[in-house]
């Protein structure tokens, strides 16, 4: 007789959460296992786009795993299947897999604007405010641009628009004692969508 191979049992998706660019999963987990993801446009899997490895202790420490990096509205297919990693938690000898999970369809969301920059203001000290100079400081994103308007008026006529690197932007040849007003947007890299404006400084 052949030996008994014990295979993990096919796992399916609890949750599916869509954004923008990305979908958050979480399903049902079981100790000693790891988990593959396929995804792709078509329903055939044999045309999926790709597959995305999670391992067990980083799906238990988030509590949900997060597919990036995909086409805003846009409809995917989804698959799942369990990966043995522990022969004493499961009976499964390493590396066997489950069957693949049936294809579940998605869309994600269109482009969504970033949110407001956080921290806009006069950058503390001497180099805040110079007789002919502003500096104006916020909390600087990683992967996110910005647009800050400038102007001598509240309404912005004539505004100058700059598009600074990093989380300062000095703005000079003013005229001293005149009063000077600032917003600041962020603009995603990748939608070029801006945020709505922080308060005016």
């Amino acid at each position: 007789d052949g030996e008994v191979v014990t295979i993990p049992v096919v796992p399916s998706f609890r949750s599916v959460l869509a954004g923008d660019n990305f979908v958050d999963l979480t399903w049902q987990a079981v100790h000693g296992m790891d988990y593959e993801i396929a995804y792709g446009e078509s329903e055939d899997r044999a045309k999926a786009l790709g597959t995305k490895l999670v391992h067990e202790a980083d799906f238990t420490l988030r509590g949900f795993y997060r597919l990036e990096d995909l086409t805003p509205q846009t409809s995917y297919s989804l698959w799942i299947r369990a990966i043995n990693t522990d022969i004493n938690a499961t009976g499964a000898a390493i590396g066997v897999q489950s069957d693949w999970s049936g294809a579940y369809r998605v869309k994600t969301e269109p482009w969504l604007p970033p949110a407001t920059p956080t921290g806009f203001g006069v950058q503390a000290g001497d180099a805040g405010i110079t007789p002919d100079s502003i500096t104006y400081e916020w909390v600087d994103l990683p992967d996110m641009g910005y647009r800050l308007e400038f102007a001598d008026n509240a309404g912005f006529a004539g505004k100058k628009s700059f598009t600074p690197n990093g989380g300062t932007q000095t703005v000079s040849g003013l005229i001293s004692n005149r009063r000077y007003y600032a917003r600041l947007f962020a603009v995603s890299p990748k939608s070029s969508l801006s945020s709505e404006p922080t308060s005016t400084v």
